[in-house]
Formats: C-alpha cells, structure tokens, sequence
C-alpha cells in the first residue's frame, strides 16, 4: 500500500468513525466503474474521498521526500420528498466537516502535516450544465468530472445535495537515514478539541 492509499484509507476510517449518521463513506477511485447512480441514491448522506493531484515534491535532509496532495471529499445528500430537510441535512454535515478537517487533521498517521487550506464548493450548477472556469486545481478537469458523473453526466440526478471540500495535505514517505532523535518528524501542534480539554 502505497502513502497516498494509506492516507486516503485512514481518512475513510477517521470519518466513518466521527460521522456515524453516514450512509457510506468510501475511497473514489475512478468514475462509475466503481459506482453506480442507484448505489449513491439509496447510501446517502454519503462521503466521497479522492486525491485529485499532487504540488511541490521535495526531499528533506533526512533523506525523506515530501509530498503535496490535493485532496477532496465529495458530500452527497438525496432526497426526493423534502428539499428543506435535504439542506438542512447537507448544510450540517458541511459545516461539521469543514471544522473537523480544519481541526490540525492528521488522520491518526504519523507521516502526515495538518490539513491546510480547507474550502467548500456547492456543485448544484452542475446539474443546471453550468461550468466552473479551471483556474486552479480546486476547479479543474478532475474535481470537474468527477462531481459531474456523479451528479449523473448527461441525465443528472434530481433532489441531490453535492459538495465538495477540498484540501491540501503533506505528507512524508521514505526512510530515514537518521535517528529521529536528530532529524525527525515535525511536532504535531494540539487539536484545538485537545486545548479545550487540557484547560479543563
């Protein structure tokens, strides 16, 4: 398994564990070869984890390299009743995600940085056959596509929430040539959950 597929892996535990009203929550690894429209319909609330590209590359002294990811998470709500309680539904979750992934988020690995630069996008426009501009990594071809087959590319799905959080995400992978002790993983700052019970 390579660092990615271990990262993504353990961001899928991390959130099926906090997140237990979830449906489904599973890796994205492609179009709807791995998913069907029905299987989305019927498991939502449902959450949707993808890395979309990588940034800079580079090796530390340690001899280990350092890996910029683009990370996504694609959150879906159906429902064909109750718009309200759709986006009441969808609006919760979002906001619960944002804080948890904005919250230092290592995913309980010891190779990985905090989450950094956490956004949210609404993808309703997609099903209206609007076009986002492909300006940065957030709006390009990959996040793009993907949101739009699972919105169900050229008969899109009615009465269904889809956003997606996106972040950057570090993480270290190789060996150290040296002990930890002279060269080692850069200390992990306290949740800001860890604070507030440390002051207690």
């Amino acid at each position: 398994m390579t660092g990615i597929e271990k990262l993504i892996k353990s961001i899928v535990t991390n959130l099926k564990d906090k997140f237990i009203d979830l449906k489904t929550c599973e890796a994205l690894a492609g179009f709807l070869e791995t998913t069907t429209h029905q299987h989305i319909i019927t498991t939502t609330p449902g959450i949707y984890i993808a890395n979309v590209g990588s940034g800079g590359i580079k090796t530390v002294p340690s001899g280990e390299i350092d890996i910029k990811l683009y990370m996504v998470a694609y959150l879906m709500v159906y429902n064909k009743t109750n718009s309200q309680k759709r986006e009441h539904t969808v609006q919760k979750l979002l906001n619960d995600l944002l804080i948890y992934i904005s919250d230092s988020q290592y995913w309980s690995l010891n190779n990985t940085f905090a989450a950094k630069s956490v956004e949210s996008m609404d993808f309703h426009g997609l099903s209206k056959g609007h076009q986002s501009s492909p300006s940065e990594w957030r709006t390009g071809f990959p996040v793009m596509a993907w949101a739009s087959d699972l919105y169900g590319e050229g008969s899109p799905i009615d009465n269904l929430a889809l956003w997606a959080i996106t972040w950057e995400q570090r993480i270290r992978i190789g060996d150290n040539v040296y002990s930890e002790e002279i060269i080692g993983f850069p200390p992990k700052k306290p949740s800001i959950t860890e604070n507030i019970k440390s002051m207690s």
